[in-house]
């Protein structure tokens, strides 16, 4: 009689997980476990809280209520110890990591790329619903986008043109503030006003970022220097995997409207 296979161990447990901004419920019960060698995704609309459970989990924010274990330590309490059983454990080199960050980098690239390829401004404008994050254009011609208050369903489901706004935004402050002067703010950030102008500006960004990630050393991976934005006090290789996922997350929130405007939008 063949044995069952051992179930892996859990590198990550998430249990009852609650965080709030002010009166706004960012996350509420979320429980998980990820086992070792496994791959786990979060899915779900814009604004459901999936950022915000990575962050606690990265350590970068501190969950209102619930539990949190990444390979037996608190990611919050335990950073330092967590960072050094991961360094010490000889599971993974910085530079294997460094690998491991690129080609998530050139993925996400790659289907971004792919959802911009034949955009159209049209598209970028259509709103799916009533509500929901757009892009206005002042009397100056200038392109303004939406800001929330809050971060939850009732908001609605931005406009291509806000997502591509939100995609330029983070990664020009994160630009700008890892590497230039840091005085950027979101009100400078303006949407370019077409398809064709954001298919520009993001493919700068990109050849930006990409340059700056080819320079980054294994000491600047770990160092937390340029650590300023959107969060402080951790390693700058925190900030590229961040990046990356923003990146993923906003090319397939660009591919799923783009869908919906095949079907609906005209």
């Amino acid at each position: 009689m063949s044995m069952p296979d051992a179930v892996p161990p859990a590198v990550i447990t998430v249990s009852h997980l609650g965080k709030r901004y002010g009166a706004t419920v960012a996350v509420d019960d979320v429980s998980l476990t990820v086992l070792q060698g496994e791959i786990f995704g979060l899915i779900g609309p814009n604004g459901a809280g999936k950022t915000t459970t990575m962050e606690c989990v990265h350590g970068l924010r501190k969950p209102d209520r619930g539990t949190i274990s990444v390979l037996g330590l608190d990611p919050g309490r335990d950073a330092t110890a967590l960072r050094q059983r991961e360094s010490s454990d000889g599971s993974i080199s910085m530079a294997d990591a460094r690998d491991y960050l690129n080609r998530q980098f050139d993925t996400a690239w790659q289907l971004t790329s792919f959802h911009l390829d034949g955009l159209t401004t049209e598209e970028c404008l259509w709103r799916p619903a009533r509500e929901g994050l757009h892009v206005h254009r002042d009397s100056d011609g200038t392109w303004r986008a939406d800001w929330p208050d809050r971060e939850t369903y009732d908001l609605g489901p931005p406009s291509i043109g806000w997502i591509t706004w939100h995609l330029g935004f983070w990664w020009s402050m994160a630009l700008d503030h890892s590497f230039g002067p840091g005085t950027l703010t979101r009100e400078d950030v303006h949407w370019p006003g077409t398809a064709e102008g954001v298919r520009e500006w993001v493919a700068g960004l990109e050849k930006q970022w990409r340059a700056r990630l080819f320079e980054m050393t294994d000491d600047d991976l770990r160092s937390t220097r340029r650590t300023r934005w959107p969060f402080q006090d951790r390693p700058f290789g925190d900030v590229v995997a961040w990046a990356n996922v923003e990146l993923t997350k906003n090319a397939a929130e660009i591919g799923y409207a783009r869908f919906l405007f095949a079907v609906c939008g005209r």
